[in-house]
């Protein structure tokens, strides 16, 4: 159980230390909204996106982290095993790797599992220097997608909210930030922190 407890506060360490390094990019004015987006003709495809309110074909991701929430037990195509095992969902932009943190997993290193509220919770990391897609101001820009199950109706799969509830309670236990977050270098300026909030949410998905 220490071992357990320890390797996940170091592996949760270093995620966050990713992006701990931050300046306030509101002198650029340049933002990014996350969110996911349903396939039209597919529900059950789902794709991490961001809508930037900026244009340009000179655009660098050098440290980015999306945190998602999807109804415990739900199982992924691809499949990410919980912590401290860790999985990754299909590239569209960079290398992205996923941490999956469970009520169960949660529960052995001292937590409540109620304080995720039925979920479990994804942070999923870009590889640092994997990514650099050309923007255009309220368009979304792919990022990772994954496959859920046709039974997944139980509650709405949602990003996780900076600063909310959930949030508060992981980073309280383990000392660690499930976040949205991202370090962008936009027209060689870099502007960094770029999290503005998320949208469309929640999103539910039909009985088979």
């Amino acid at each position: 159980m220490r071992r357990l407890n320890s390797f996940l506060r170091i592996l949760l360490f270093v995620l966050v230390s990713l992006v701990s390094a931050v300046t306030p990019a509101a002198a650029q004015g340049n933002q990014i909204t996350y969110g996911l987006v349903q396939d039209s003709t597919d529900p059950l495809l789902v794709t991490a996106v961001v809508w930037p309110n900026f244009t340009s074909t000179d655009v660098d991701l050098s440290t980015a982290v999306f945190s998602l929430m999807l109804p415990a037990g739900t199982t992924t195509m691809p499949s990410v095993n919980p912590l401290p095992s860790s999985g990754g969902f299909t590239n569209i932009n960079g290398s992205w790797t996923a941490w999956r943190l469970t009520p169960s997993v949660y529960a052995s290193v001292g937590g409540d599992p109620a304080d995720l509220a039925g979920y479990d919770v994804y942070q999923v990391s870009l590889g640092p220097g994997t990514a650099s897609p050309p923007m255009t101001s309220g368009e979304a820009v792919p990022l990772f997608s994954f496959r859920l199950p046709a039974d997944c109706r139980t509650q709405p799969v949602a990003v996780l909210t900076n600063d909310g509830a959930i949030q508060q309670a992981i980073a309280n236990r383990l000392g660690t930030n499930f976040n949205n977050q991202m370090s962008v270098s936009v027209d060689g300026a870099t502007a960094v922190d770029l999290y503005a909030g998320t949208m469309p949410l929640p999103l539910r998905w039909p009985a088979p």
